[in-house]
């Protein structure tokens, strides 16, 4: 588990972050507190990573582009159900995530 997500192509996590999330404050584009709480994850990940460990995400709509149903198996050892239509194609593309994600 590292936080981190993708800017204009290049994944930055750790102080980087840190140091893009202060910018984007200062920018008014996001919350200070939650800039303060995005901090303590990247301070505490190891934690945070237990913590999820002993979790169940339920995610509605999980085939939709935009959702974090990918993002969730990319976490590793959480577990995730997903919900949608009844749709194969659908279907489909979350089992091939499923599957890949291993």
């Amino acid at each position: 588990f590292n936080p981190s997500i993708t800017v204009h192509d290049e994944q930055i996590s750790g102080q980087e972050l840190k140091t893009f999330t202060k910018d984007l404050v200062a920018r008014d584009y996001f919350e200070n507190s939650a800039a303060v709480k995005s901090d303590w994850v990247i301070e505490h990940k190891d934690d945070v990573q237990k913590d999820l460990e002993k979790l169940v995400f339920v995610v509605f709509g999980a085939g939709a582009a935009l959702g974090p149903f990918q993002h969730l198996l990319r976490l590793g050892k959480i577990s995730v159900v997903a919900v949608d239509v009844p749709v194969e194609p659908v279907w489909e593309g979350l089992m091939n995530s499923i599957n890949n994600s291993s």
